[in-house]
């Protein structure tokens, strides 16, 4: 009886999960596929790469920096001096999409930053949320916030 119980678990959740993959909206996935290419960026070590998928006018703000970042020239500088981090790797833990008033996009979630340490590899988890606007049809990140999650 518990093994019906645990299989017919096992089934709802991943018919539910394929169900959710169906139900992505065309701007979900449009929303998604820029957090893609932020991740591969950020690992790519490209400041330039990085910076052309923010808003002229973007803000973000992490842990790490000294304040509000709010012009191409502070997210480049500040992707420079990623890029020099040893091993820095990011990966995705969860994603939560939501469209604000019904047009914004807006991702958030939790993802894990690791970087090399002096004699191990350091894990930092980390919230983190991400606002959206269409530029003459591409979508750019226009807001950001990163922060390291409390031990």
């Amino acid at each position: 009886m518990k093994r019906i119980a645990a299989t017919l678990l096992v089934i709802l959740f991943a018919t539910s999960a394929v169900a959710e993959e169906k139900e992505k909206s065309p701007i979900q996935i449009k929303t998604e596929a820029v957090y893609e290419q932020w991740m591969k960026a950020i690992e790519s070590k490209d400041p330039k790469a990085i910076a052309a998928l923010y808003a002229e006018k973007a803000q973000v703000m992490t842990s790490s920096s000294q304040g509000l970042l709010q012009t191409p020239e502070e997210l480049t500088a500040f992707y420079e001096k990623l890029a020099k981090v040893p091993d820095f790797k990011v990966t995705k833990k969860r994603t939560v999409f939501d469209l604000y008033e019904g047009k914004t996009p807006i991702l958030s979630g939790v993802v894990n930053f690791a970087y090399a340490g002096k004699d191990r590899v350091m894990r930092m988890p980390a919230r983190f949320s991400m606002v959206f606007e269409d530029k003459d049809g591409k979508l750019l990140i226009s807001k950001q916030h990163f922060s390291s999650m409390p031990l």
